[in-house]
């Protein structure tokens, strides 16, 4: 009993230390990571940690679950319908799933950002077990009366069109306060990294070589010189936006903006704008409502952009509210 009473004090001091912002190698022995090589992500889980039996994977998904001081972490990639943005997906489970449990008693939401900068979106709650549930088995080990505690947490695994990665922590219901501890610091220490390819699931269409397309070509505004007058000289208009010209398809990585300029930088370099559309590559237009504000670095700024213009931008997908750099600046049609 002893030796338990200091397994559990040398655990729970582990997790202050995440609350704490300590880094996981202040920790060496109280925390084991765990990779997921194909979906391109690790998760740290306070060890010792002891994996459960194979669960029944979704299709183009992953539920795997492990127990680790008498708490259950369960770890899932979720996939998405493709006319649906992944953080639309999330808020959506979410509040379906805290309106599903409102009946068994408190619900709340909460927020945990990781070491990386995503944000993480989840609820605590309490649950019952059924048989229909397919972690039963796992967790029928930790809560002997069949109800508990869970704390779940939610983040697009790669960007808007991609999975969503979820991660759970269920415990007893006097535990509820370790639950949350436990849920927050594995959120906090999820890392991300290039997902491993799989080349069973190659498309023809992914092998073709596209031709290169040039790069507009901006002429230089040149203006002949203007004799000395009396009158003051009027500053000319500004340059219309050239008509739009025919885009190749978005490769894989890719995304289109679509919205209205709602400021442009001191030095030209970005501007900050109002998406009300995007674009992924194989899918139609997804609209956005409200608008939401994305920053936008430019190579080149040209000369007809200005606040209000309505514009179409082409760039590497960076995600929710990171900045991103326009490889294309068009005048929407």
């Amino acid at each position: 009993m002893g030796l338990r009473l200091l397994a559990l004090f040398l655990f729970l001091c582990s997790i202050l230390l995440v609350a704490a912002g300590e880094p996981v190698g202040a920790q060496v022995g109280q925390w084991q990571s765990i990779g997921y090589e194909k979906w391109g992500f690790s998760v740290q889980i306070p060890g010792p940690v002891e994996k459960q039996s194979p669960i029944d994977q979704p299709r183009d998904g992953l539920t795997e679950a492990y127990v680790s001081h008498g708490l259950a972490c369960v770890v899932k990639v979720v996939p998405v319908s493709p006319n649906l943005l992944t953080s639309t997906a999330i808020e959506q489970a979410i509040q379906t799933e805290m309106k599903l449990s409102a009946k068994l008693g408190t619900v709340r939401r909460w927020e945990q950002e990781s070491k990386q900068g995503e944000l993480f979106k989840g609820f605590i709650r309490m649950i019952h077990l059924d048989l229909g549930n397919p972690l039963y088995v796992p967790l029928r080990k930790i809560l002997a009366d069949g109800t508990g505690v869970e704390c779940t947490s939610m983040a697009p695994l790669r960007d808007e069109s991609g999975p969503i990665l979820e991660v759970s922590v269920v415990g007893p219901r006097d535990r509820a306060s370790e639950v949350e501890t436990v849920a927050r610091g594995i959120a906090s220490f999820v890392s991300k990294t290039e997902a491993k390819p799989d080349a069973s699931k190659e498309s023809d269409a992914s092998k073709v070589v596209k031709p290169a397309v040039k790069p507009q070509q901006v002429k230089p505004d040149i203006k002949p010189a203007i004799k000395p007058v009396v009158k003051p000289v009027a500053k000319p208009e500004p340059k219309p936006a050239p008509a739009p010209k025919p885009r190749p398809a978005l490769k894989n990585g890719e995304i289109e903006l679509n919205g209205q300029v709602d400021s442009i930088a001191p030095d030209s370099k970005s501007v900050t704008m109002m998406v009300d559309s995007i674009k992924m590559p194989g899918q139609g237009s997804i609209t956005l409502s409200p608008a939401r504000s994305k920053t936008v670095f430019v190579k080149k700024l040209p000369k007809w952009v200005a606040a209000g213009a309505r514009v179409v931008i082409v760039g590497k997908n960076t995600g929710i509210g990171n900045a991103m750099t326009a490889d294309i600046i068009e005048a929407a049609k």
